[in-house]
């Protein structure tokens, strides 16, 4: 890996902001990737529970408004 600490910033016109140690922010963009990618797993694994439960549920669902129809029609 080329070494980057103390890569020169720029500023808003050119002018030279202070140095930025690239190295310490390469592992903090690693590490906020990483907790990114935990909870997009997390996210995915609770959505797909959540499909999971709304496909079992909805014949039940469906079976019960069949129910009350029949009811309300034919006494």
């Amino acid at each position: 890996m080329a070494q980057l600490q103390g890569a020169p910033v720029l500023g808003a016109e050119g002018t030279s902001a202070a140095p930025i140690d690239l190295t310490a922010l390469d592992r903090r963009v690693s590490s906020l990737l990483s907790s990114v990618e935990i909870v997009a797993e997390e996210t995915s694994s609770q959505l797909e529970r959540v499909i999971d439960d709304i496909s079992r549920g909805a014949p039940l669902i469906d079976a019960s408004r069949l129910a009350v129809l029949r009811r309300s029609c034919c006494g």
